[in-house]
């Protein structure tokens, strides 16, 4: 899902802690992202949802650029931030929609 910035992710993540990144590539990538049942563009939906409603900026526009790169469109990631606005609070709405939008202009 991080394409071209997986080295940098993978420097940052192995700076917290040395088996943080092989933990993360087996259990976060390797038993959930790759388990069968849903498509990896609905996973990331589900992570866009679940970023934008707490309110973490950083990790949503990776997920954003990764549910891009799965074939994500705008209008459905965009349908996915708008079915949170009865649930989420309206920053963390703005925010996603700024987030989704840099992402855009920066393809």
């Amino acid at each position: 899902i991080y394409g071209e910035a997986m080295a940098p992710v993978r420097e940052r993540i192995a700076g917290f802690h040395p088996d943080l990144m092989d933990w993360i590539l087996a259990d976060a990538y390797g038993k959930v992202l790759a388990r069968p049942g849903l498509s990896l563009k609905t996973r990331e939906f589900l992570s866009v949802a679940l970023l934008t409603a707490l309110g973490l900026p950083r990790q949503l526009s990776a997920h954003l650029r990764g549910a891009l790169r799965a074939g994500a469109r705008r209008g459905e990631l965009a349908a996915v931030i708008d079915e949170l606005a009865p649930m989420v609070p309206a920053k963390n709405l703005r925010m996603a929609r700024e987030r989704l939008a840099r992402e855009m202009d920066g393809r």
